[in-house]
């Protein structure tokens, strides 16, 4: 503030070249570049905000920069609320730790299931694309167990990442318990939190569901549709 009032006259005569350098080495220390490097390799999409931010602020200034970085952010934060991950589940061998089996894969697909973990609230925001998803991996799960001599018995679904459910996932939870009973399908649930699970009750879903069918953990779900499965290729009937 000092050299605002005061010394400002002294700069008046300086010249260009001096306050050039000055200017770009004040500018030099707000591009971190180590941080540039650090966004590609951990996360490509904060690399395109970051990226995003830089050019519009460099060519149309700080404000238009600072809104359509935003701007950018926002779309990015809806684009992963809309289309959340949606896991194929395997069991550790040796364990009764259920993982991707994309991530790893020597993880062991259970014999008449379809393990799937939804990594998101389920809600009118996203339902239609895990409608579709969850869908299509049953279809195609179906066709290519068939092919290998294995019939689809029970779709295991973990509910441990989804944190709330609302009206519009309780209507596709409904419908689509009857479309896998008309392929003899049924649903089974895994450690559904407190939220979820009162959620379905007050919507009569866990009678629909049967209540044997919504588990405390993956391994206790899978051990029950193992056990069901056993019983039925024994020759028995299965009554929940």
């Amino acid at each position: 503030m000092l050299t605002l009032l005061v010394l400002t006259p002294i700069f008046t005569h300086m010249s260009s070249n001096v306050q050039g350098a000055i200017i770009i080495v004040g500018v030099a220390a707000l591009l971190d570049y180590p941080e540039f490097i650090y966004l590609w390799k951990v996360n490509k999409l904060d690399f395109v905000v970051w990226n995003v931010a830089f050019l519009f602020t460099i060519f149309l200034g700080v404000e238009v920069g600072i809104i359509v970085s935003v701007c950018v952010s926002l779309l990015l934060v809806i684009y992963k609320i809309a289309f959340p991950r949606i896991t194929t589940l395997g069991k550790l061998p040796g364990s009764s730790v259920y993982r991707s089996t994309k991530m790893y894969p020597n993880a062991e697909v259970q014999p008449g299931m379809l393990m799937l973990r939804i990594d998101a609230p389920i809600f009118f925001a996203n339902i239609e694309s895990i409608k579709q998803f969850v869908r299509e991996k049953v279809a195609f799960s179906k066709k290519r167990r068939e092919e290998m001599g294995d019939h689809i018995r029970f779709v295991v679904i973990d509910m441990s990442p989804v944190t709330d459910i609302d009206s519009s996932a309780m209507h596709f939870l409904d419908d689509f318990i009857d479309e896998l009973a008309t392929d003899g399908i049924e649903l089974v649930l895994a450690n559904p939190s407190q939220q979820v699970l009162l959620a379905l009750k007050r919507s009569n879903l866990v009678k629909k569901i049967k209540e044997d069918n919504v588990h405390v953990n993956m391994a206790d779900a899978v051990d029950h549709a193992a056990s069901v499965l056993k019983h039925e290729q024994a020759g028995g009937s299965y009554v929940i």
